[in-house]
């Protein structure tokens, strides 16, 4: 029960996005208004023109963008070194990789597995020591990505909503 708790405080930590009860007012920390996010009443808040994530993003080269921000973002900030190191020096490969991926995953062409099969996330991971500091690496590159990259706020809140859960199953790692 202690570690199940230290663990849902941690994701607390790592922003617990929070939404108001009517999509367009503005939130307050500590209002009756607010309620926790979750996956259900994000998709609701956002989801709700029937298109996919791929063409709320701009399709190709909305998905684009953001993945050559995020490596971009991974280059250049310090703190996020260390993980840079676990990739290869050319990135040609990983930004064709992971656009891949999010294309099918948002809704997209399904280039990935077109290409490589099932994507098998955690399995193709395993190779890499993943923690919790290369998973808020990974995290601290990616959310500022989005937050450069996507200008509608409630796609951008899903968007880090989905990576936070992605980023916290491909740990191996125990602290």
């Amino acid at each position: 029960m202690l570690r199940t708790k230290k663990r849902f405080q941690r994701i607390l930590q790592l922003g617990q996005l929070f939404l108001p009860r009517e999509v367009d007012a503005e939130p307050r920390f500590g209002d009756s208004n607010i309620m926790p996010i979750t996956m259900t009443n994000l998709k609701e808040a956002t989801m709700t023109d029937n298109k996919t994530t791929y063409d709320r993003l701009g399709g190709e080269s909305g998905v684009r963008a953001l993945v050559d921000r995020f490596y971009d973002l991974m280059s250049e900030l310090p703190d996020a070194k260390p993980i840079r190191e676990m990739h290869p020096a050319d990135l040609t490969d990983s930004r064709n990789k992971l656009f891949k991926f999010l294309s099918g995953f948002w809704g997209g062409p399904s280039l990935y597995i077109k290409e490589y099969g099932h994507p098998m996330l955690r399995a193709r991971h395993l190779p890499f020591s993943i923690g919790e500091n290369e998973r808020d690496q990974w995290l601290l590159c990616m959310n500022q990505a989005v937050d450069e990259i996507v200008e509608n706020r409630q796609l951008a809140d899903y968007l880090k909503a989905n990576f936070l859960r992605t980023a916290i199953h491909m740990q191996n790692q125990t602290p």
